[in-house]
């Protein structure tokens, strides 16, 4: 039997321990303890741990689904345009005629487009004699677009209230008039004609539906100016009257190289 203190093998018939004196229990033998393993210790029990893959591949899963509707829902879009002749945003300029093939309209309204006026008959309120510097100081000078002639009035007056009036049998769109002031010509002597006459300062626009406009002419000389009146006329006839002048250095007549309705 073995020692229960230090696990000594005691012979048979020993009352007391032969190596530690123990006294031997006669009741049960005792087993030998088994020595644990020097350096060894005991290691709880490690449960194992889950895979990850289930998880990675349900997220590709629905990756892949999403990109396959995005796919699908583009495809059907695609052709859903096509079908119905949709080409997408485009800048374009439309030109309406008013109406559409079956000549119903189209609810919008056609610009309407003019001639260019045209007055069969000018006349003016007076005008100079011919002399030795020119042949004609009338109402054609106003409009042969030539700076060395000039519509020269012949008032009493410094050219105020004179006047020039266009007319036509049929109503004419007018927007504005285009004006070179003065006499621009330089005579054979030198002398500047455009600053020894008066130009026209103010006028007076009439127009035969009953309205006017008033404009203020710069004094320069051999330029064309261009009058905008604030809305087009539908006229028969018009008249420009003079409503004060720029004053001359050596004469009193008021002079006006070129007038015409535009």
């Amino acid at each position: 039997m073995f020692c229960t203190k230090c696990g000594n093998d005691i012979p048979e018939g020993y009352q007391f321990c032969n190596n530690c004196g123990a006294p031997v229990s006669q009741s049960s033998p005792a087993m030998m303890p088994q020595p644990q393993p020097v350096g060894q210790q005991a290691v709880a029990p490690v449960a194992p741990k889950k895979s990850k893959a289930p998880a990675i591949v349900i997220i590709v899963i629905v990756v892949l689904l999403l990109v396959l509707g995005s796919l699908l829902a583009y495809h059907f879009l695609s052709q859903s345009q096509a079908d119905s002749g949709y080409e997408g945003p485009t800048q374009s300029t439309q030109t309406d005629t008013g109406g559409d093939a079956d000549g119903k309209s189209s609810g919008t309204t056609a610009m309407p487009t003019y001639a260019a006026p045209n007055f069969t008959t000018v006349t003016v309120s007076s005008q100079l004699p011919a002399d030795e510097n020119s042949s004609d100081y009338g109402p054609a000078t106003l409009s042969d677009g030539d700076y060395n002639t000039a519509w020269n009035e012949n008032s009493s007056s410094d050219g105020t209230g004179e006047w020039v009036n266009f007319e036509a049998s049929a109503s004419q769109h007018v927007t504005g008039l285009s004006v070179v002031n003065g006499f621009p010509k330089y005579m054979a002597s030198g002398a500047d004609v455009y600053y020894q006459n008066n130009r026209v300062q103010g006028v007076q626009v009439t127009f035969s539906d009953g309205t006017y406009e008033d404009f203020t002419l710069a004094d320069t000389r051999g330029t064309e100016q261009t009058i905008n009146f604030s809305t087009a006329h539908d006229v028969t006839w018009m008249k420009v009257t003079i409503t004060s002048v720029y004053k001359g250095d050596l004469y009193n007549d008021c002079c006006l190289a070129e007038l015409t309705v535009f």
